[in-house]
């Protein structure tokens, strides 16, 4: 804990002389009404100074060289920009296909196993009542004759058909 008693007890080693207090007051008035009296600077120009005095300036100026910040900022922003089309243009590139892949690409069974996968419903694929497609099923179908649809069974159904039944 702090010991707070006899705090002014400590001298600091200053002493006022005795009656400062009392005559500052006259002391401080006497000194500003003595300065008041001088009114002159102290200083003194020489006789026929300023007529004599002739300003002395260089004849030619030198013309300092102005040294433009900015004006390398718009070739690094020009560069940047040839350099990003560039390496975007590597990259693309570098990430296309070599060949586009075509519908006719694709065999039979990748086909079937696509839509297996992700389409639940034939009707949601094809909506036939809207395409001129049913009328043509229809009349191929009454145009068509067996030995037509035998032949294109034994031409397009395999041997594996037949094992799973």
């Amino acid at each position: 804990m702090i010991k707070t008693k006899n705090i002014h007890a400590k001298k600091s080693g200053f002493k006022v002389p005795e009656n400062y207090f009392e005559t500052l007051e006259t002391s401080v008035l006497s000194k500003l009404k003595s300065d008041a009296c001088v009114k002159k600077s102290g200083f003194k120009t020489p006789e026929d100074y300023f007529a004599n005095f002739k300003l002395e300036t260089p004849s030619e100026e030198h013309q300092t060289r102005v040294i433009h910040l900015r004006e390398w900022g718009k070739w690094v922003a020009a560069a940047a920009i040839v350099a990003f089309a560039i390496i975007g243009a590597l990259y693309i590139d570098e990430i296309s296909p070599n060949q586009d892949i075509q519908f006719s690409d694709l065999n039979n069974d990748m086909i079937e196993r696509y839509l297996d996968t992700y389409l639940d419903n034939p009707e949601e694929f094809i909506d036939y009542e809207n395409t001129s497609v049913n009328k043509l099923v229809d009349q191929n179908i009454t145009t068509l004759e067996d030995n037509d649809i035998i032949e294109y069974l034994n031409d397009n159904l395999e041997d594996e058909d037949f094992d799973n039944e």
